[in-house]
């Protein structure tokens, strides 16, 4: 009972149930309600933060452009993570226009700027499953471009892929087509 005598908050709750009970919802509402249930059960969804070492080439790219579709639909904070293992001239600025291409694909789809780390060292593996550790959700790479693996592997993501503390995602552009989605 209130203050005053009313019994309001004992019949509310009943009648707010008897009342919703007979509420007909439209379609537009059905369709809402199925994509926010769907939502809650997405594992794209539940992403927050997505490494994605890279050396460059269309595989690379693709890798980018597939998330920067994601980063359309869905707020999700990226790093760029360019790994020098071989310290020279033409490794570093390979790598830098590898990171410029990336982010400016990045950047266009998302509200805020992927973020970019360099690394360097011996150890390619190393390097990225230590940048792993750090609280990333998922690992997207492009699978390389060497020839002579068209069935196999690059032992690099084989090592990543057994050994990774996250999700990983291998990416491949359709050799028919120019990486386009």
């Amino acid at each position: 009972l209130h203050r005053d005598g009313t019994v309001t908050p004992l019949i509310a709750p009943p009648m707010l149930r008897w009342t919703l009970s007979h509420v007909v919802m439209g379609p537009e509402e059905m369709e809402r309600l199925e994509r926010e249930r769907l939502d809650e059960k997405s594992f794209v969804k539940s992403l927050r933060r997505v490494l994605l070492p890279t050396r460059g080439g269309t595989n690379d790219l693709f890798a980018a452009r597939l998330l920067g579709e994601m980063r359309r639909a869905h707020p999700v904070d990226v790093t760029i993570l360019s790994v020098d293992i071989r310290g020279t001239k033409d490794v570093v600025e390979s790598n830098d226009q590898a990171v410029t291409e990336a982010r400016a694909v990045l950047d266009l789809a998302g509200a805020t700027p992927a973020h970019v780390r360099k690394s360097g060292g011996k150890h390619e593996v190393k390097i990225i499953l230590d940048e792993a550790e750090r609280g990333y959700d998922i690992i997207v790479m492009g699978v390389s471009e060497r020839p002579g693996l068209a069935w196999r592997y690059h032992p690099l993501l084989d090592k990543i892929l057994h050994s990774a503390p996250c999700a990983t995602m291998a990416v491949k552009a359709s050799p028919h087509g120019s990486g386009q989605i």
